[in-house]
């Protein structure tokens, strides 16, 4: 049974699927709109380096339990910020209904 969870305030992400080459080419596959998605903010580093500093961002995503996500996916959110998928969505399932709320899944951004 899969009835997708319902949040007051949802967003709309926007999914660019991409494929690397044996090169480290990327080529966009798919691009479409994810709606009734919700954030929760997990956690922020910084690693300072010689040149730069690098800031990690990591956020979970709840999405539709229909939603087609998978590893690798690159996620826009609807200020403009991309997140790349870590690993594949998890989809739990009551054990007494077999009901699924939704997916969860873990997003990074890396900046510097």
């Amino acid at each position: 049974m899969v009835i997708d969870m319902r949040f007051a305030r949802p967003i709309t992400i926007r999914v660019r699927r991409v494929e690397s080459d044996a090169f480290g080419e990327e080529t966009v596959r798919a691009v479409f709109t994810v709606p009734g998605c919700a954030l929760a903010q997990q956690s922020t580093g910084e690693t300072p380096g010689d040149r730069r500093n690098e800031v990690t961002t990591r956020l979970r995503l709840l999405a539709p339990a229909s939603a087609d996500l998978h590893a690798g996916d690159e996620i826009e959110l609807p200020e403009g910020r991309r997140f790349r998928l870590r690993g594949d969505p998890a989809a739990p399932r009551s054990p007494f209904t077999g009901w699924r709320p939704g997916l969860v899944i873990d997003i990074d951004e890396v900046r510097g």
